[in-house]
């Protein structure tokens, strides 16, 4: 692992060219409407760089403005040097692998596997069945997560591009939904190398079809703490509740103003066939989710919005649905269930106070369980001096015997932000995440 880190965090010289990276903050496209967590190839400057205490060829960098720690090539890289950040879950292609030392002979048996041409087969150095997902790992015990490259990989210098960014997006060969975002945006970046995100397979099932969400529901996603840190000191002197992240599927469960129940994927609305049923409609039914989303979906929301009570158009309950056959199971458990950790009324997220005493019901008269509350309370004291990196470290509430995937912050009252929208953060793990197999 030591040589491949190496590799990819080997430096180039910009050989004076323009910075890039004023060009990209000027061309950064409004959140106001996004709907999903961000992922990109973002050009980013390095904040810190230190030695590895467990390697004498290898350095520990970090970004400004975020908590992502990575391993690089000893002297490879200084603060203030300008560089391209691959975040974890890129999904590469080749040419970009071997263009950043992310590839390795074929072995099997211990003898290099040979191609019909008799030259050695070249394959990938990363995770998944491809090769090709970047995952966080641990490098000589240090948290790895991401890689980086300069700059000079936008140059045309890449076998599958004969013209650098700038000239491949003037060119008309970009896809026509980066009109209009500037040629160094990160979504223009991450398409002109072909990266994509890695997205789990939807729980697929032949008696049933997935739907389009229904209009009140979008994606579910959270922005990461270690990417907006200035957002997550906006919430150290406020009042939050704080939940364990949990490895599972997001599932969600809704009703409309007609009584419709939708039962919900991340990104689909699950419609069983005829005579048939589909575990995510089975545990609703069992849990007492449906139940509650009957009775809920009925009444009025007083509290919630301030002001006069309003009539229910819509209700959503949001969980992890876990259990055998969901990821690894590291919860041991023997059948599916549902964790509740969100409601949304009418098209908004409530507050944590009404979200309790919904939660409260939810427990007591249909006994629905929710996620491990942690800590309820002003950021600072949770943290109590340790990073927010730190703090998602630790043993899962549900199963002590696993690393827990890592925390949900959330403030009391819901806010917006201009810079990721509605105020929510999530922390991975780096020790669950570098463990995952």
């Amino acid at each position: 692992m030591e040589g491949i880190h190496e590799v990819a965090g080997s430096k180039r010289c910009h050989g004076g060219k323009e910075s890039r990276f004023e060009s990209w903050c000027s061309h950064y496209i409004d959140k106001e409407h996004r709907t999903m967590a961000f992922f990109g190839v973002t050009p980013e400057v390095i904040d810190s760089v230190k030695r590895h205490p467990g390697a004498d060829r290898l350095d520990i960098a970090t970004l400004k403005g975020m908590e992502f720690s990575f391993v690089v090539g000893r002297d490879s890289y200084k603060p203030g040097d300008e560089v391209l950040y691959f975040p974890v879950d890129c999904l590469m292609p080749f040419d970009l692998m071997s263009e950043l030392g992310l590839v390795r002979e074929r072995k099997k048996d211990g003898e290099t596997v040979l191609d019909e041409d008799g030259n050695p087969e070249i394959v990938g150095t990363l995770s998944g069945k491809e090769h090709n997902r970047l995952k966080t790992v641990k490098i000589r015990g240090a948290v790895s997560q991401g890689v980086i490259s300069s700059m000079d990989i936008l140059d045309g210098t890449l076998p599958c591009h004969s013209l650098n960014i700038h000239d491949w997006y003037f060119s008309g060969l970009r896809n026509e939904a980066f009109n209009d975002l500037g040629y160094m945006h990160p979504d223009v970046i991450t398409g002109y190398l072909g990266v994509e995100k890695y997205e789990p397979q939807a729980i697929m099932a032949k008696n049933a079809n997935l739907l389009p969400l229904p209009e009140f529901l979008s994606t579910y996603d959270i922005e990461g703490a270690d990417r907006y840190s200035d957002v997550a000191d906006i919430l150290m002197d406020q009042e939050v509740m704080i939940t364990e992240k949990m490895e599972g599927a997001n599932f969600s469960a809704s009703i409309n103003s007609e009584g419709k129940i939708f039962v919900n994927q991340r990104k689909y609305t699950i419609q069983t066939k005829e005579g048939t049923t589909h575990s995510f409609w089975e545990v609703s039914k069992k849990s007492g989710l449906l139940d509650a989303l009957d009775v809920f979906g009925k009444e009025k929301a007083p509290n919630i919005f301030g002001g006069e009570e309003k009539i229910i158009t819509n209700f959503t309950i949001y969980g992890e649905f876990i259990g055998t056959g969901v990821q690894g199971n590291i919860y041991g458990l023997k059948q599916h269930e549902v964790r509740v950790f969100d409601i949304k009324v009418n098209g908004s997220f409530i507050n944590v106070y009404p979200y309790l005493k919904y939660l409260k019901r939810l427990c007591v008269d249909f006994h629905v369980s929710p996620v491990p509350l942690l800590f309820h309370g002003k950021l600072k004291d949770f943290l109590d001096g340790k990073t927010i990196q730190e703090m998602s470290n630790g043993m899962s509430a549900l199963n002590p015997k696993v690393r827990r995937e890592g925390i949900v912050i959330r403030p009391a009252i819901e806010q917006y932000n201009e810079e990721i929208g509605r105020l929510i953060l999530k922390q991975r793990s780096g020790l669950y995440l570098a463990k995952e197999k």
